[in-house]
């Protein structure tokens, strides 16, 4: 997908569904896209934290969207994955 947005030119988003809504992500964010993987939980933190994954050296936290926004919670599949993307704070 690919939309234009002030003067900065051409824009490319990784899109992605749930529950029939789409939502996209800017490609320029995205550092990896992995399959699954175990997660470690943490105590004390909010239903949509999974907990975190350990990538290469680096704690990834993970985040789960569908908890996130209050949609019906599904079992994972093949389908599912992780999207690694880059935060504001990232060093």
């Amino acid at each position: 997908m690919q939309n234009n947005f002030g003067s900065g030119g051409p824009h490319k988003f990784m899109t992605f569904a749930l529950v029939g809504e789409e939502y996209g992500i800017s490609i320029m964010k995205i550092k990896e896209i992995i399959g699954m993987m175990s997660v470690t939980v943490l105590p004390q933190t909010p239903d949509y934290v999974k907990g975190v994954i350990n990538l290469r050296g680096k704690v990834i936290p993970i985040i789960d969207l569908r908890c996130k926004f209050n949609l019906e919670q599904v079992e994972p599949s093949e389908r599912t994955c992780i999207i690694v993307i880059e935060s504001e704070n990232d060093d």
